[in-house]
């Protein structure tokens, strides 16, 4: 496993994994009022989501619970995470993909444009 990570071959399509992990979660933060951080290294990323972004009021529990299920529903576990488990922790595998990677990611975002939709349309 160390020969094969210290190739730079291997790094390489490890950071392009989470330059296009980054590129598709910070689309998330401009379309989604409740997607407030992605932040982390690589492919090692994290999102926060919160009910204000001003305040940065976490999102309740089972809004996140329901985007966990929903990407659960069509093939994609996701794990919470953060002091609050309002946050949404990705690590995927170093070789992962690329195709498989963005299918998985736009299996999450309709997740949280589900969610995001519900809360903003009780909100008005």
């Amino acid at each position: 496993a160390l020969k094969i990570i210290r190739k730079p071959e291997f790094l390489a399509a490890a950071n392009k994994l989470g330059d296009q992990m980054r590129e598709q979660m910070e689309s998330w933060m401009r379309d989604f009022e409740i997607v407030g951080d992605v932040r982390g290294l690589g492919p090692m990323l994290l999102v926060e989501f919160v009910a204000n972004r001003e305040t940065k009021e976490p999102l309740a529990a089972p809004q996140v619970i329901a985007i966990v299920k929903a990407a659960a529903a069509k093939g994609v576990i996701l794990m919470r995470a953060g002091l609050y488990s309002n946050c949404i922790r990705f690590l995927p595998a170093l070789d992962t993909p690329l195709d498989m990677m963005s299918e998985a990611l736009n299996i999450v975002g309709k997740a949280i444009e589900s969610v995001n939709a519900e809360l903003y349309a009780a909100r008005k």
